[in-house]
This record gives C-alpha cells, structure tokens and sequence, in this order.
C-alpha cells in the first residue's frame, strides 16, 4: 500500500527554492514597452557613437610611402651598409601638432602570421626559461649547425625566425650619427626632427613599455644558464641537447654569456645568445590574426609641431618581395579609445539609426493600428460565445 512505502532518501527539501515555487517577474512587452527600448537604445547608441568617431578624428596618424622598393641610388652608404642591407632615408611631415606620448609603428602587408603551421612554430618552454633545448614544434628550425656539431635553436621555430630586424637610426648628421643630445648615447636612441627653420635636433624615444606586462613578466625570460657553442662547456662537438645557437648568425636581439664584455659588438659569435626577454622580440611573437598589421616599435615622449619632419635612417633588411609585401612606418597619438578607429564609432551610429527607424516604424503601426489590451480581447471573445 502507499502508506506502507519508505520514505525517499533523495527527495528535496519542502522549501521555496529547492521546490521551486520562487516568486518571479516576467515582463511583458507592449507596444508602448518596445517603442520606448528601441528609442532609448537608438538615442544611448547615438551618442556613443558621435563621441568614438569624434575621438577617433582627435587622433592624429602619420603613415610614411613603402620603404622596400629603395635601390641602391637611393641609399646612403656607410659603416652600417652591407652587401645585403642599405640604409634608406625615410622621411615624415607632421600635418597637425602632436602631443606625446606618439606611438611608432611598423607596418607591413601581407604577412600571414595567423598561418596554422606559422601560429605552432615555437616552444613556450624554451621561451620561459624553463629548458633552453626543448625545440618540439619547431621542426624544420630546431637545430642547426654550430662550430663542429649541432646545437638547438634558441629561440626555435618560425616565428622567432622570421622576427622583424629592420634597425632604425636617428639621421646621418656633421659626424657619423652626432647624437646632439646627451640622452641619445647611441645611433638608435633618438630620431631626428626637422624643424619648420631647418634646424634639426634629436629627440628622445624609448622601447620600454611596448610589451604586455604579462608577457614579459611570465611568458618570456631570459635564459638562466646560457650555453652557446663557444662556452668552454661545449668545447669538443657541440650537440643539440647540450648547446644553442641563434636562430641565424646576425640575429638581432642577443646577449652575450661572456659577462666581462660590455659592448655587444664586440661579443665573439659563439658566445651570443637570444635575448628573447626584448620588448622588441616580445611584440612581435604576438602573432597578428590578419595580413595586414601593425606592431608597435617606439614611444616618442615628446610633442611634436606641424608642419615639423622626422627623418629615419632604416637598415633595410626584413625581405618582403617573396610574398609582395610592403613595409612602412606609421606615427600615432592616442585618445581615450585608443588609436584611429572611425570603423567603431560608425557602427554606433548605423545601430542607433537603424533602433530609432524601427522605434518610428512600431510607433506608426501602434498609432495606426493599435494593439488591443488583454481584458478588451477576452470580452470580445465572450462577446462571441
């Protein structure tokens, strides 16, 4: 019988929620309801969208003519010139007044960096410092030949390998590269400017701050042991389990393990490392998911007047004809979206536009055609029975 049956060990509580009897609110939309949410939706939409898009005409950007197609009677020759590079003179008009920080970008087209094989060639182990010879992934560049033998490639895979290297010098002055500015202690410190009488000064710009604080905190750190192949712990035939190498020779961002040395250029090939903690190499491991792109280089921490010109002297090496690219150089300022970005502010507006046609529209049909309430209905249909 019923009455004779156990109690259920798994039968919920006798309470509101657990029985679900919870009081609850379901909104019913009428007409007036609906005309009134499109309208406040268009009107908010409105105004979001005028103040993105006149921010978005508050930035001022500079983008310079593509750079690659420079020939050699185009290039100034000197200590920094190779049979393979040429220094080109890259020069820019400030069209309005520029207030710093101003953002210095390379771009360059038609680079697929969101390339499935391209995205998975590289080891994040290797890049935290965790094992420098952990290269899997990296296959085809993950070793290479070093002094006698074979050594890992540190960084390894193809989007450390394909890193961007052109170099940026401030312009060629009385003496090769006078800084004029104490802050400027090397050819890479400052870029000139040109002032509206033709006197030219060098101004102050820095890489520091252009990486994400997480990526430099904890994606990418310097090795903690190097060993590259000229170490005296790689004396005999180098091997890829014991020893690393750059991914090539010239490799621009590196280190050397020899701690004495102080100019880098002067650090012996086998005793260079990757610096693979450079803001520089940082940003661009980030890949980019379009061909188009791109990747912040400089910050200048000085204004910048109309009609005033930069000029850059660009060590010319990053190739880009064997996938018809173009490289160029873009200057930026910033508002509180961001860079240039018309494309936001637009879809504000063509959203609020289209919320307050339909508002119109339910409006027109509700005057034309009213909606009758639910009491009204139910005594019409009484009416019919």
């Amino acid at each position: 019988m019923a009455g004779d049956q156990p109690e259920l060990l798994n039968k919920p509580e006798d309470s509101d929620f657990k029985q679900q009897r919870l009081k609850a609110w379901q909104p019913i939309l009428t007409p007036g309801w609906v005309i009134f949410t499109f309208a406040s939706v268009g009107v908010l939409f409105l105004g979001v969208g005028i103040a993105v898009l006149m921010s978005s005409n508050e930035v001022v950007e500079v983008i310079s003519d593509a750079y690659q197609g420079k020939t050699a009677a185009g290039c100034v020759q000197g200590t920094n010139s190779t049979s393979t590079s040429c220094l080109v003179d890259v020069s820019m008009e400030v069209p309005k007044d520029m207030k710093a920080p101003i953002y210095m970008y390379y771009h360059l087209s038609n680079f697929y960096q969101n390339h499935r094989r391209y995205v998975k060639s590289r080891n994040d182990e290797q890049l935290r410092a965790d094992n420098d010879f952990e290269v899997s992934n990296c296959e085809p560049l993950a070793s290479r030949k070093c002094g006698t033998g074979t050594c890992a490639v540190y960084p390894c895979g193809l989007i450390g390998w394909s890193v961007f290297n052109d170099t940026f010098y401030q312009k060629k002055g009385f003496s090769p590269f006078t800084p004029g500015n104490a802050e400027c202690k090397t050819n890479t410190d400052c870029v000139t400017v040109e002032q509206k009488d033709g006197v030219q000064k060098n101004v102050l710009w820095s890489s520091s701050s252009i990486a994400w604080a997480s990526d430099k905190d904890k994606k990418f750190i310097a090795s903690k042991k190097p060993v590259p192949y000229g170490d005296a712990a790689c004396a005999g035939v180098p091997t890829s389990t014991t020893c690393i190498t750059m991914p090539y020779d010239n490799f621009k961002y590196y280190k050397c393990s020899d701690t004495t040395i102080t100019d880098m250029a002067l650090c012996p090939q086998g005793k260079r490392y990757a610096d693979v903690s450079n803001e520089e190499f940082i940003v661009w491991m980030r890949t980019s998911g379009l061909p188009n792109f791109r990747k912040l280089h400089r910050i200048i921490k000085t204004d910048l007047k109309k009609g005033e010109k930069l000029h850059f002297f660009v060590n010319n090496v990053f190739p880009v004809t064997a996938f018809k690219g173009t490289k160029k150089i873009v200057l930026s300022t910033t508002t509180w979206i961001g860079g240039k970005n018309a494309f936001l502010g637009w879809m504000y507006i063509i959203v609020a536009i289209l919320c307050i046609l339909l508002a119109i529209a339910f409006a027109i049909k509700e005057a034309w055609t009213p909606r009758k309430p639910t009491s009204e209905l139910e005594n019409a249909l009484n009416d019919n029975k």
